[in-house]
């Protein structure tokens, strides 16, 4: 069984500080992973909270590094989703704009303890790029990138989201990551001062790579207790 897409929710950035809410569009399936890729402007490493109204925790795999940038983009993922039409809202500690993005896949692990993330990539000149270790064969691979440049996907990425005006950021997925080992991400696009985060999401039963979120300095979400 493939891991495969089901559905994208794309929420333009707001400008009130937040609280921000962002939907699916339609029922998730039991079972699915959920990915959520978050951005913030003007953002001054904020402490985040994401939940959703299913009681579910959301767990940051990862956040970029500030890196002189006014933008830092930070994954959140959960995984065995509860059915239903999910509301997730993101509260901020500090006034910041937000950009948020919601995938939904289908054939992932329905736990996140083999999932494998990046160390902090950034740097200036050179095309943003990040390595995930030990990743498991035929995961999926999310990343997100911001620039002071104009970006692009990587090469056999689809795009989970795309901003190109003011700022610039990309936020993009892979379904099959192919063999097991190190993976490369390289984005395309203007070379300027940048930011990535990215991570791997073993296929169902296809277990761990040995990189996984255990002792990473991760968070978990609060959860809003909806009964």
């Amino acid at each position: 069984m493939a891991i495969t897409l089901v559905q994208a929710a794309v929420n333009a950035s707001g400008t009130s500080g937040g609280p921000y809410t962002t939907s699916y569009g339609s029922a998730v399936t039991v079972g699915s992973l959920g990915i959520a890729g978050i951005s913030l402007v003007d953002d001054t490493n904020a402490p985040l909270s994401f939940i959703d109204d299913q009681s579910q925790t959301w767990t940051l795999l990862v956040s970029g590094a500030a890196n002189g940038l006014v933008e830092r983009p930070h994954i959140y993922a959960k995984a065995n989703s509860l059915s239903g039409v999910i509301d997730t809202t993101l509260s901020l500690s500090a006034t910041a704009n937000a950009i948020r993005t919601l995938l939904e896949f289908a054939g992932a692990e329905t736990s996140l303890a083999g999932a494998v993330v990046s160390p902090s990539a950034t740097g200036s000149g050179s095309t943003p790029s990040v390595t995930l270790t030990s990743v498991p064969a035929n995961s999926v691979i999310v990343a997100y990138a911001v620039s002071s440049n104009v970006l692009a996907a990587p090469s056999g990425y689809s795009v989970g989201r795309s901003t190109q005006t003011n700022w610039f950021e990309e936020f993009s997925y892979i379904l099959d990551s192919g063999t097991a080992g190190s993976k490369t991400i390289n984005f395309g696009g203007s070379n300027g001062t940048w930011t990535v985060a990215a991570a791997a999401i073993p296929i169902a039963g296809g277990g761990g790579g040995g990189g996984g979120i255990a002792n990473r300095a991760g968070v978990l979400a609060r959860l809003r207790i909806n009964s």
